[in-house]
C-alpha cells in the first residue's frame, strides 16, 4: 500500500474491521491453521487497524 493514500488505508481497514468482526477472521485462520489441520493451531490475537505512522 502506498503512503499518502488515507482512503485506501481506511477502505482496508474497515474491511478487516468487518471480517473481525464477523467472525470470518476466524473462520480462514481455522480452515488453513486451524486444529483440524496439520498445524493445529489456536488464534491468540486478532487483526488490527494498520498505523499508518509506522507504515
Amino acid at each position: 500500500m502506498k503512503k499518502g493514500e488515507p482512503a485506501l488505508l481506511e477502505s482496508v481497514n474497515k474491511a478487516l474491521r468487518d471480517m473481525e468482526n464477523s467472525g470470518e477472521m476466524q473462520t480462514i485462520f481455522d480452515k488453513w491453521l486451524g486444529e483440524g489441520t496439520l498445524y493445529k493451531m489456536k488464534r491468540s490475537f486478532t487483526v488490527q487497524p494498520v498505523n499508518s505512522k509506522n507504515s
